[in-house]
């Protein structure tokens, strides 16, 4: 399957719930990402939560479409910015680069896999699948975790269309390189589909700033 490419950029944090999806079909990926956007935030702590939900349930009553998706967010919580919440459900990732050089991109999600879940995948998948996924009533809730950005500092969400092509030192060095954010996306993807990624590939960078 050709790599389906979607680059979000966000210049700077402003309160906004920024959502990432790596579904295999478009039809559920757009379809998660807009019906997201259309659920508002009551209260930043408990808006991951409500948003996998919520999702999970429209998902299983208005759309016929076969599938589900995997899903990462993140949303700023503290004054300036300054404290994220991040969340995901499946292999989506979030790492934080961290505005030191040389400093290595930190992986803050830990993948859903039916390996790392140590769980055995169905007859012809693999370990490395997905085993919780938005749509395929195996999420109660999503992982939720807090982080502290510093300014200057970038939160990169992504699919496993790039993550399982592009090895994490070239992922920090790419991001090293102190380009424009959607530069770095650009970078990001044309690089995936060099090492020959052929899923697809999604990718949105977060900068905190204060100004």
């Amino acid at each position: 399957m050709d790599g389906i490419v979607r680059a979000s950029t966000a210049p700077e944090a402003d309160g906004r719930v920024f959502i990432l999806t790596g579904s295999e079909k478009p039809t559920i990926g757009e379809f998660v990402e807009h019906y997201c956007r259309m659920l508002g935030v009551d209260s930043p702590r408990t808006a991951p939560v409500r948003v996998v939900r919520e999702v999970a349930r429209a998902m299983a009553t208005h759309t016929a479409d076969s599938g589900a998706a995997t899903v990462a967010l993140c949303v700023a919580t503290g004054h300036l910015m300054a404290r994220w919440l991040i969340a995901w459900v499946g292999d989506c990732r979030i790492y934080r680069v961290r505005a030191a050089p040389d400093a290595p991109a930190q992986l803050l999600s830990r993948d859903d896999t039916y390996g790392h879940l140590n769980e055995t995948p169905p007859v012809g998948g693999s370990p490395d699948d997905p085993a919780r996924m938005v749509g395929n009533g195996a999420v109660d809730a999503p992982n939720v975790a807090s982080v502290q950005l510093g300014d200057d500092e970038i939160l990169v969400l992504c699919s496993d269309g790039l993550h399982g092509a592009v090895p994490h030192e070239t992922l920090t060095d790419i991001m090293a390189s102190s380009q424009e954010l959607p530069t770095l996306v650009r970078a990001l993807i044309n690089t995936a589909l060099e090492h020959g990624s052929r899923d697809n590939i999604t990718a949105l960078v977060v900068r905190c700033s204060a100004q």
